[in-house]
């Protein structure tokens, strides 16, 4: 379960870098390809797992898990940088609504830029 919410709070902060064009731009870079998707393949099948509502019954897919297989088919085709194509800026914030953080407005997804007493961010988190 460590390593379950290590991955799950990797992927929320890569799908805020994503989701917020103001904050990555204060970014000091892209996080690397194989540094997501080795994210998105370690919480996809325990998210799966998780979604399943009794033994035997067939899995709830949550919204976070539906965007979340949406963001590994999106990434698999985007070589990062600091420009993030639309289509991957709307499934982050999917992924962030669908876990349940507010839906704001989308002024607040382009003006929000982070705090100022927090680190600039750098699109990566810990490796596991």
């Amino acid at each position: 379960m460590k390593n379950f919410l290590m991955h799950l709070v990797c992927l929320m902060d890569i799908a805020s870098y994503c989701a917020f064009p103001k904050l990555r731009a204060k970014a000091t870079g892209a996080p690397p390809r194989e540094h997501i998707l080795h994210h998105l393949d370690a919480y996809l099948p325990i998210a799966q797992k998780n979604d399943t509502a009794e033994p035997g019954s067939q899995p709830k897919k949550t919204m976070s898990w539906v965007h979340a297989v949406r963001l590994r088919e999106l990434f698999s085709d985007w070589t990062p940088s600091l420009e993030v194509p639309p289509e991957i800026v709307l499934e982050s914030r999917k992924f962030l609504a669908g876990l349940g953080f507010p839906d704001p407005q989308d002024e607040v997804w382009d003006t929000w830029d982070g705090s100022e007493e927090e680190p600039r961010p750098s699109g990566k988190c810990q490796q596991v």
